[in-house]
Parts: structure tokens; sequence; C-alpha cells
């Protein structure tokens, strides 16, 4: 994992086993994991547990880490949440994690979500997801380590 300090934002697939079903959100980007920006003085894992459930109003009870994307500005970024101030940092990392819950999801809190749904792992291969590639991956992955 890369320190903390260079992750602007966490991602999550999360997944429903007991129904083989994947909780999305759908916002003006379309339907995507859920996720979204560190806040200042949150933990990965403080995000993480706050994004879950604002976006999806999914309570993630075991999660782990599957990897992380590292993010490139070319000029500076200003920060979503700190008007006026810029990430002090060409890179930055988005780590990914598979979480899992038993708990039925709620409705999302978010302001900018349209809605969540959980999809059947059939019904992912018909949805137009921009991170459909990584979905794919996480996916197979979590397959394997639980079969």
């Amino acid at each position: 994992m890369p320190d903390q300090a260079l992750c602007t934002a966490v991602y999550c697939l999360a997944i429903l086993p007991e129904t083989q079903q994947i909780v999305l959100t759908r916002n003006h980007r379309g339907w995507e994991m859920l996720g979204g920006h560190i806040e200042p003085g949150e933990t990965i894992e403080e995000a993480l547990l706050r994004e879950c459930l604002e976006e999806g109003g999914f309570t993630p009870e075991k999660y782990q880490l599957f990897g992380y994307r590292k993010i490139t500005a070319k000029t500076p970024v200003p920060h979503n949440q700190n008007e006026g101030s810029f990430y002090p940092f060409p890179h930055g990392y988005i780590p990914h994690f598979i979480a899992t819950s038993t708990l039925p999801p709620l409705a999302p809190s978010g302001v900018e979500i349209y809605e969540s749904k959980a999809f059947s792992f059939e019904e992912l291969e018909t949805l137009d997801i921009e991170q459909a590639p990584l979905v794919k991956s996480m996916l197979d992955f979590y397959k394997i380590i639980n079969n």
C-alpha cells in the first residue's frame, strides 16, 4: 500500500456473497463501483466505510486490498474539498478494495448519487460500466479466492 498521505481516493467492489450480487452506484457518470475522495484527517479505511455507506448503503463487514492505481497530474489538481488549495504532489494513488457484507444495502445518503442497486454477477456483463475491466478482474479474483 502506498503512503496514506499520497492516497487521494478509495474504491470498492461491494459484494453480497449470500445473493451473489455486487452493489453499484449511479451518478452523473453512470454506474460505477462505490468510492470517492478521502477527506482531510480521514484514514483510508474510514474513507472506504464512509463512501460505501454514502454511495451504496453498503456496510463492509470484511474487506481486503486488491491493489491500487497510480495517477499522475499534468497540471496542479484543485482539491475537491478545500477551495483554493491543490493536492501537494504530482502523483497520487487510489487503493481498490474487495468488500463483502451479509447486511442488506440501505438507501445511499450521498447527495451526488442518483441510485444504487445490487446486480447479479451475470448482469454485470450487460451493463455499460467505464470500470468494467477492473470490475471483472476484481470479481474473477474474488471467485478464485472464495472457491
